[in-house]
């Protein structure tokens, strides 16, 4: 999708919104949320490097976001840091 000359790309991390707080049960903090990020995150992480990776055939300014930016951007800073 494109706006303004933006390209717009969608890559969810999960399937459905995934809280990491569940109503009925006492949070257990966010090692599982990160886990379920990197097993189910794997096709959304992809096409982020994969799109990174072509970003020099457009213009070559890139920006990865996600609600927060702290999680799901953050696991995905952390990869491209560690390359």
């Amino acid at each position: 999708m494109s706006a303004v000359g933006i390209n717009v790309i969608h890559g969810a991390v999960f399937e459905t919104d995934a809280s990491p707080v569940a109503v009925d049960t006492e949070f257990e903090g966010f090692a599982k949320v990160y886990r379920r990020m990197l097993d189910s995150g794997v096709p959304a992480y992809q096409k982020l490097f994969v799109t990174i990776a072509n970003a020099e055939e457009d213009d070559g300014h890139l920006l990865f976001h996600c609600a927060a930016g702290k999680d799901r951007t953050g696991i995905a800073a952390a990869f491209l840091l560690e390359l």
